[in-house]
């Protein structure tokens, strides 16, 4: 498809919303170590989008 090999807006925005819902989330809970662990090993996944 067209659209293979490239990040549409669509698809950056599904990651940006998946990232801040994880983030929603997890702080809704106080769990500000476990936040910061998996944004640290998320980091490649939401690139730029926090």
């Amino acid at each position: 498809s067209p659209r293979e090999g490239t990040l549409s807006p669509l698809a950056f925005l599904n990651v940006s919303f998946s990232c801040l819902l994880l983030v929603r989330t997890i702080e809704s809970y106080g769990r500000r170590k476990v936040v910061a662990t998996v944004l640290g090993r998320r980091r490649k996944d939401c690139g730029g989008a926090l």
